[in-house]
């Protein structure tokens, strides 16, 4: 058998810092937009040479179970077509777009272990959200093993709505929540980026497991956190898929100008955004001097 392309790929990059003030608006465009990465930005599925090592920490922490990555919730024949159109849509793609992952899905199993064999063969973490007849829209599926300080388990079952509540400004007002869930369902698919800044090289930083440590004074290391984000539309079944990929940039890899862009965005960023992501300029900065020294 031959050797996949994507073993010797080198990750994407992405870098959707402004030295403006931040808002946490969605920011969608369309798949396909050119980043910089050529082919794999018009991919849903990322697959490069970290692939082993991501798929071995999600099965770390499947086989942990305390606190739970993974969840579903199927109690209508709504929602169970809802389950069957997503999960048909992902296993087809992958197979389309990464052959040599293909053997390891299966369209026999049941839902549950079928979200459970897609999650651990992919780099990305998946939602499904479905909105009922009556509008009313849920999470139907989760498996996210790589949270940014958030708790997986509690968005099973809960709306759009509740499961952004924490984030200031992004969907606060119910009906910005619903337009938001309208363009997921109906539109696309999206693409959009959230980034942070860590301590750490730790992708789980689920509260429980790895919680996000703060930067001190005396912090050296930093990493540029990014989330890809990508959204797909099912409208037969008034579902979205949600894919999260998460990548880690040490600020030792940032350009001059990069660094002082994060440095200028941080200073800039709303003090609730802040308090939100737990970033304090003048603690942040000293890391990236020393990034710049070093």
């Amino acid at each position: 058998m031959s050797t996949p392309r994507w073993q010797s790929r080198a990750p994407c990059r992405y870098f959707p810092v402004e030295a403006t003030p931040l808002t946490m608006s969605p920011r969608l465009r369309p798949l396909g937009t050119d980043f910089g990465n050529g082919p794999a930005d018009h991919l849903y599925f990322q697959v490069d040479r970290e692939y082993e090592a991501y798929r071995a920490q999600k099965h770390r922490i499947a086989a942990d179970q305390t606190p739970g990555a993974f969840g579903t919730r199927e109690e209508s024949e709504a929602q169970t077509l809802a389950h069957a159109a997503a999960l048909a849509w992902a296993e087809t793609t992958v197979a389309s777009e990464h052959p040599s992952i293909r053997a390891t899905l299966s369209s026999t199993d049941s839902t549950p272990r079928r979200w459970q064999r897609l999650a651990l063969a992919l780099q990305e973490d998946l939602v499904l959200l479905h909105r009922d007849a009556v509008g009313h829209d849920r999470v139907l599926a989760f498996h996210v093993s790589f949270p940014s300080d958030w708790r997986p388990e509690a968005i099973l079952g809960a709306n759009f709505q509740k499961v952004h509540a924490a984030v200031p400004g992004f969907a606060e007002q119910p009906e910005t929540a619903r337009s938001l869930v309208r363009a997921m369902l109906e539109r696309g698919p999206f693409v959009r980026f959230v980034w942070t800044l860590c301590t750490d090289s730790h992708l789980d930083h689920h509260p429980a497991r790895h919680p996000r440590s703060r930067f001190t004074p005396d912090t050296r290391p930093g990493w540029l956190r990014v989330e890809r984000q990508v959204t797909i539309p099912l409208p037969a079944v008034q579902a979205s898929v949600f894919l999260i990929r998460t990548y880690l940039t040490p600020f030792t890899a940032l350009s001059d100008d990069e660094r002082d862009t994060l440095s200028r965005a941080v200073t800039a960023m709303p003090e609730d955004v802040r308090r939100y992501k737990q970033l304090d300029p003048a603690r942040v900065e000293p890391a990236l001097r020393a990034a710049a020294a070093g």
